[in-house]
């Protein structure tokens, strides 16, 4: 993960992931500097997909899911600790909350297309429909050059 944000490539992060991307980018600007607890273990429990709301807060968001269903399958529930939350705001965007209003899909403000995600895009994807993130996600790695 370190190395992929390092790179300043293209990055989509689902799920799980989300703990982690948020734990590198904690670390690669130096946030946090009391060592504090940053986010919360896994609160999901169970095998099973949770179904949650995605309420869009950035235009892209919006607009990407105007034609979309809001609801999303997750297998994570994380929750950002609120002193951490203030000091990431200072380099990510919250582009969309959950049904708890705790932060769902978040950008680096710093990096053309670098998302994370709690949901799964990817299990509601499919080639005759792919979710709005996924197929922006395919479209601008098309377009860099």
């Amino acid at each position: 993960m370190r190395n992929s944000l390092e790179a300043h490539i293209p990055i989509l992060i689902t799920g799980r992931s989300f703990r982690v991307f948020i734990e590198n980018v904690i670390r690669l600007y130096n946030l946090n500097s009391n060592q504090e607890k940053a986010i919360s273990e896994n609160l999901f429990q169970g095998t099973n997909f949770d179904r949650i709301e995605v309420i869009p807060n950035s235009k892209t968001l919006l607009s990407l899911y105007k034609n979309k269903s809001r609801d999303e399958l997750s297998n994570s529930r994380y929750s950002i600790y609120p002193q951490v939350l203030k000091e990431l705001e200072d380099v990510m965007d919250i582009e969309a909350i959950n049904h708890l209003e705790e932060p769902e899909i978040i950008s680096l403000k710093s990096r053309p297309f670098c998302v994370a995600t709690m949901s799964l895009p990817q299990i509601t994807s499919t080639r005759e429909s792919p979710h709005p993130l996924v197929l922006s996600f395919i479209n601008y790695i098309k377009n860099v050059k």
